[in-house]
């Protein structure tokens, strides 16, 4: 699969975060990072039903996977975006990366 494969998706199908991973560069101090999931379906956002994860995650320096999102989302008819924010904190300064998202069209 590539990216611009198109993955046929109907109206109660399930949807599961896993193995994401996030890199953290050498000369950036982090104290604390946060990762979420928000599905806002039909172009409303709603921070309702966010995805969290229960883990505490590394802030040393490079890459890391995050694969402990437990709950799932049961897919509605439309057109969906998933937006995963990973907030890092730096001294007293919170830093969101909003950048990572991707969009769903589910059939009926």
């Amino acid at each position: 699969m590539t990216n611009r494969d198109r993955i046929p998706l109907k109206a109660g199908d399930t949807l599961r975060l896993s193995n994401l991973t996030y890199c953290i560069p050498s000369k950036t101090p982090v104290n604390r990072v946060e990762v979420k999931g928000y599905l806002f379906s039909n172009g409303v956002k709603s921070y309702k039903g966010g995805l969290f994860t229960p883990s505490t995650f590394p802030i040393n320096a490079g890459c890391h996977n995050i694969g402990s999102f437990q709950k799932i989302w049961k897919l509605e008819a439309g057109q969906h975006r998933v937006n995963i924010p990973i907030v890092k904190y730096v001294g007293s300064n919170r830093i969101v990366d909003d950048s990572f998202y991707f969009n769903l069209d589910v059939g009926q």
